[in-house]
């Protein structure tokens, strides 16, 4: 999908009959579940007769199938990553410069799992420019604003930023646990901190596995007392007098530009420019 148009309110189907405006809308993570399957299943070593590995095929179906049975959507869509640079990689050329390449095995697999999705008859959306998080962030709040409860499947957290009344996030935390995430969960896993609030949480302690350095020498404990009693990133900074330690306060000032751009970095796009969304093909 590359031309981006205005996504429909109201879209209806191409034979005539509408779509429902509420029911339930399961998005995948395609590259996070491939991801989980791959590792997970591994040691399987399942493969072809001509030796061409399928073990992450296996397990990408199998969550497909888990959650149809567990949660019986009424609408399914899937997004991938794609290879071009995403408006991150513009924002820093180190964001995510350092996780190593996709294994081969795990190449070899990725467009048989596509077939999978198709065989399924579900839409694969993705967009050059953009990661799989923002094309699903963007498609679950305009599920949300027509009444949707939306679930997102995947094994990355930062998800979670998502999630509210109607989006929950269906998080692979490890093996085949399948935990749903609402804001309430949030709260237990940040001790306290509300979705929207993971997104400041990166801006102050950063995120080593997308390589977002946060403000150096704030950690867990830190960042989380700060957003505690601030707030956010932005009101922190208005009231930076606010903080007591010198050292901190110094830390802080410091780094201003880094804790904004974290921040930066860590925000789904809610606003991707997607070609018509088509609710009857979810």
């Amino acid at each position: 999908m590359t031309s981006p148009t205005t996504l429909p309110e109201t879209p209806t189907a191409s034979t005539g009959t509408s779509v429902p405006v509420s029911g339930k809308l399961v998005l995948v993570d395609g590259h996070a579940v491939a991801y989980r399957a791959f590792f997970a299943l591994q040691r399987m070593g399942l493969a072809t007769k001509d030796g061409r590995p399928t073990w992450a095929v296996y397990g990408f179906t199998r969550a497909l199938l888990d959650v149809l049975a567990k949660y019986q959507p009424d609408l399914m869509a899937v997004s991938f990553d794609r290879k071009a640079p995403t408006f991150r990689n513009e924002l820093s050329e180190t964001y995510k410069a350092h996780r190593k390449p996709m294994p081969d095995d795990l190449v070899s697999q990725m467009e048989p799992i596509k077939d999978v999705v198709r065989a399924f008859g579900l839409p694969i959306y993705e967009l050059d420019g953009y990661e799989a998080d923002d094309i699903i962030g963007t498609i679950a709040r305009a599920a949300a604003a027509r009444g949707h409860e939306v679930r997102i499947l995947t094994g990355d957290r930062d998800s979670f930023q998502l999630v509210d009344d109607l989006v929950h996030v269906l998080w692979m935390k490890s093996g085949s646990e399948l935990v749903e995430v609402d804001p309430e969960r949030v709260a237990l896993e940040f001790e306290g901190l509300t979705p929207r609030q993971i997104i400041d949480y990166k801006g102050l302690a950063g995120d080593a596995s997308d390589n977002i350095s946060g403000v150096p020498g704030i950690g867990d404990k830190t960042a989380k007392k700060l957003l505690l009693e601030h707030g956010s990133v932005e009101a922190l900074y208005d009231h930076l007098d606010a903080v007591s330690n010198a050292k901190l306060r110094e830390k802080l000032a410091t780094h201003r530009e880094d804790a904004f751009k974290s921040l930066q970095l860590a925000t789904i796009d809610l606003a991707v420019p997607l070609e018509t969304l088509d609710w009857e093909h979810c």
